[in-house]
């Protein structure tokens, strides 16, 4: 018999098996198409120098400008943008770009705490309404109507005359006012996600009702969670801004960017910087948090599978 002779030229059936290739995730996928936003991906960028800058401020403050933001110099007040004050001064000759790095971290603090608040509540409550339906549902939609009802802003004006709280207490107070949102877009996702294959299977395998919240259902409606981050911290800079800006927000002498444009205003003839400088960072923030989102759920929207 002749021997049959294997070379580098002779190809074996392990060589010539097509090679199987999973098909991206569902997060892979909502990447790519993030990283296709260019638009999104520029306001990310921009929202992660605020952030930056804003963690950054004692340093920035003490290396850079080298100046105490509140550093009263009443011989030097109201001056313009200079060399030396890069955004000028207000009425007690404080570094209005001092204040305003300082002020921002305030206000993203601010911002993030109030949106950790919401989310615990928020996502808490929805997906428990949601997957027990019922008496339960109804005692949960029952205190979203009622807090719905309740005049936000003259409620918060109220009890910030009367508690008069800080930059936690304040926060504290937008939470526990502001879940609503998230508690009853979760809701309705957990409404469609338990009539589905995969929870009626994690049942009967005896998983408990909190296992199944929040180890199978969360991680399925987490993209409309994702989403509602954004927005929730967008609302919370824009809503104590407001109502610094009435005069009942963060207090003086703790600086925010809205009770910076609130002081601005009494001179805004004489110095238009101060007004202007707090202004648009409020705007820059708000403007890259919405484009980032907008796209953030674009990419994340599993009709999209371009």
């Amino acid at each position: 018999m002749s021997e049959v002779r294997t070379g580098p030229n002779v190809s074996t059936l392990a060589d010539v098996r097509p090679k199987v290739q999973g098909s991206p995730g569902y997060m892979r996928r909502a990447w790519r198409r993030l990283r296709r936003d260019k638009l999104a991906l520029a306001a990310l960028g921009l929202l992660v120098i605020i952030v930056v800058l804003a963690l950054s401020a004692p340093l920035i403050t003490e290396h850079i400008l080298q100046t105490d933001p509140n550093r009263v110099r009443l011989t030097q007040k109201l001056k313009p943008p200079s060399s030396v004050n890069r955004l000028g001064t207000d009425e007690y000759g404080r570094d209005t770009a001092a204040r305003l790095l300082h002020a921002g971290r305030v206000s993203l603090t601010f911002g993030f705490m109030v949106m950790a608040i919401d989310l615990v509540i928020g996502v808490a409550l929805g997906l428990t309404a949601g997957y027990f339906g019922g008496r339960i549902d109804d005692a949960i939609n029952a205190l979203i109507q009622i807090i719905n009802n309740i005049p936000t802003i003259f409620l918060l004006i109220a009890l910030t005359v009367l508690f008069r709280p800080g930059v936690v207490g304040l926060a504290v107070l937008f939470g526990l006012l502001g879940w609503t949102g998230i508690a009853r877009q979760v809701r309705g996702r957990v409404f469609a996600e338990r009539q589905l294959d995969y929870v009626d299977a994690a049942r009967l395998a005896g998983a408990r009702a909190p296992r199944i919240l929040f180890v199978h259902i969360l991680p399925n409606v987490s993209s409309i969670v994702l989403v509602l981050v954004g927005f929730d911290i967008a609302g919370a800079i824009l809503g104590e801004a407001a109502l610094s800006y009435l005069g009942f927000g963060v207090q003086i002498p703790t600086p925010s960017w809205g009770n910076m444009l609130n002081n601005a205003l009494t001179y805004f003839s004489d110095a238009p910087w101060l007004v202007v400088a707090p202004g648009v960072a409020i705007s820059l923030t708000l403007f890259a948090i919405y484009l980032f989102n907008d796209g953030l759920r674009d990419a994340l929207d599993p009709r999209l599978n371009k």
